[in-house]
């Protein structure tokens, strides 16, 4: 009896509540209006370096250097990596983040 009381105590001490992570491609009110400018004005300094340093900085430690950036866009096909695979250990880019990349780059790709 004991022995049944011992095992029943383990069995429900052990169990635990998990919280589900909510998706990274949840904006909060605040984030919209940054968003929105992204979005239709991106510029390098503030909406690029935003995204590569949240989403590429562990793994491309120099993808917030705009020369290395561009090679990347221009010979490496980036925005095709980024829309498929990158980065791997998540879901990949929000779609309004890879928005911002698009228009960044069908804009010129400029640094400012």
């Amino acid at each position: 009896m004991r022995y049944l009381l011992f095992l029943s105590f383990l069995l429900f001490s052990s169990c635990t509540y998990n919280e589900i992570e909510p998706p990274t491609d949840t904006i909060s009110p605040t984030d919209t209006v940054f968003i929105d400018t992204c979005i239709t004005e991106p510029n390098f300094q503030t909406c690029i370096v935003e995204i590569i340093q949240n989403n590429c900085i562990g793994c491309h430690d120099d993808y917030d250097e705009y020369n290395i950036l561009i090679d990347k866009i221009e010979n490496r096909d980036l925005l095709n990596r980024v829309k498929t695979d990158m980065p791997p250990q998540t879901q990949g880019l929000g779609n309004y983040q890879i928005e911002i990349l698009e228009n960044w780059i069908s804009n010129g790709y400029k640094n400012n």
